[in-house]
């Protein structure tokens, strides 16, 4: 059993059927406007494969060889919903020769699983979707990459940082207003993102003081 071997890097292999999605959500408006899946239909087929080398999608390797998406989610749905079938992959973890009954709960013990569907319920970690494009769409998840985007907290290697950010959104901003509103909802979730409310959550950051100028 290895784990966190960032050394290692496989061939493409079908993300569309073999690769399992560790989450039950995904931040579907950023799947669809992904930048980089909108300009891959314009290049080449040489930049292609140099873009797919360039963004390998972290994986652990579980019983039967089959591969598990720990991150890159919404980079792996928007490139599959462009026709991609195949992907680079970095495996983070070996464990295929991890018993199965041992398999989940040690993806668990090192956060590589968030089984919280997107009404923020835990559900069991036996019914996680198995297909990238079934994850269901989460407006928190999706309020949490933008709020990072426009500066809410800083983007930080922690697994699952932007779905422990949705959580507290979830607690704190009416789900009808995410929806309804979209832009303003933002600038509600910024000025809740520099409260001392959310310092435990990774990549928190004090709200800068403005600058007094001298008269």
């Amino acid at each position: 059993m290895k784990a966190d071997d960032d050394s290692q890097a496989q061939p493409t292999h079908p993300c569309s059927a073999d690769s399992r999605p560790a989450p039950y959500t995904d931040d579907a408006r950023l799947s669809r406007g992904h930048a980089e899946a909108q300009a891959w239909r314009r290049r080449s087929i040489r930049a292609r494969e140099a873009y797919l080398d360039s963004h390998p999608i972290p994986v652990v390797v579980g019983p039967k060889g089959r591969y598990w998406m720990v991150d890159k989610h919404h980079l792996a749905r928007a490139l599959f919903e462009e026709g991609l079938k195949t992907v680079m992959v970095r495996i983070v973890g070996d464990l295929e020769d991890l018993p199965a009954r041992l398999f989940k709960p040690f993806l668990m013990s090192r956060h590589w699983l968030y089984p919280i569907d997107a009404k923020g319920r835990r559900r069991s970690v036996s019914r996680l979707p198995k297909r990238i494009d079934q994850l269901a769409d989460d407006p928190y998840r999706s309020l949490a990459g933008a709020l990072r985007r426009a500066g809410g907290f800083a983007k930080v290697k922690a697994p699952f940082a932007e779905f422990l950010w949705a959580a507290l959104l979830r607690l704190h901003v009416d789900r009808a207003l995410v929806e309804e509103g979209f832009e303003t909802t933002l600038d509600l979730a910024l000025a809740l993102a520099h409260d001392a409310i959310a310092d435990d959550l990774p990549g928190w950051c004090v709200m800068p003081a403005p600058v007094r100028r001298r008269a």
